[in-house]
């Protein structure tokens, strides 16, 4: 009795911790004038703009304006298109 109860305490606690985890965006393309960042299913859309926008300030660009969106190859995932302006 007192295994089974180690078991379902272990496995319930794998099963939190891994629920808690939200996968982070992430640049899947940047060339000076754009940059497209991915964002998995369950990450928030505004970490995307976030991202984009620290992108482009490193390439000295001043903003980062939203041009388009698609579905990624990965299940669930979205594909953001920014452009970086002056």
């Amino acid at each position: 009795m007192k295994n089974k109860i180690v078991t379902i305490t272990a496995a319930v606690g794998l099963l939190a911790i891994a629920g808690c985890t939200v996968p982070a965006p992430y640049v899947s393309d940047f060339n000076g004038d754009s940059v497209d960042i991915t964002v998995p299913l369950g990450a928030p859309v505004s970490s995307a703009y976030e991202m984009a926008a620290k992108t482009c300030n490193r390439a000295g660009k001043s903003k980062a304006e939203l041009a388009s969106s698609k579905p990624s190859g990965n299940y669930g995932d979205t594909e953001y298109l920014f452009l970086c302006l002056d």
